[in-house]
């Protein structure tokens, strides 16, 4: 939370709700363009921070086991659990990444809807740890670099959803110039 000193207001960080915000985003071009809310988007393209797959398959496997000990056992979780667990869920961009996909009805609609969310494969440091960020960036610079044909065909994905014709008739209206 943020309190500025010239201010009453009380700011917080968007991620404490929102770590991946493609459901705002998605709720945000249908406020902005009602005439198609009821379209899919050319392309809707959420860039993550980065993430660690090593990590994120070590937690699955141990959520794993905690359910096969906790079969036999009469498990109530606790409030303090549930409340971990929501939180968790909240942080997590890329389970909100899939069940925003999951939503989408079509397979190919959901073609249209990309995420880039470079794997650094190391874990996250601390939010004040200053001298991590070179490394951080060379291992999200790498990343990025074996992503390099895929994000190519994003920004031409991009490049080409800026351009649109209406298909008309086909004869030139009566007010059009023609050749000059």
């Amino acid at each position: 939370m943020f309190c500025p000193p010239q201010s009453v207001k009380e700011f917080v960080d968007g991620a404490v709700h929102h770590n991946n915000p493609v459901r705002v985003a998605n709720a945000e071009r249908k406020y902005i363009w009602p005439e198609v809310d009821n379209l899919y988007p050319d392309i809707l393209l959420s860039i993550g921070t980065g993430k660690n797959s090593n990590y994120i398959e070590a937690e699955k496997a141990q959520l794993e086991k905690q359910k096969e000990k906790a079969k036999w056992l009469k498990w109530v979780p606790t409030p303090i659990q549930i409340l971990f667990a929501k939180m968790h869920d909240v942080l997590d961009a890329e389970k909100t990444w899939q069940r925003f996909i999951e939503s989408i009805p079509g397979e190919d609609d959901r073609q249209r809807y990309v995420r880039i969310n470079p794997d650094l494969n190391t874990g996250v440091p601390a939010l004040d740890d200053k001298s991590s960020i070179l490394r951080l960036e060379t291992v999200t610079k790498k990343s990025l670099s074996s992503m390099k044909f895929v994000i190519r065909g994003i920004a031409d994905r991009l490049v080409a959803s800026c351009f649109y014709f209406k298909k008309g008739s086909g004869q030139p209206l009566a007010n059009q110039i023609m050749g000059t």
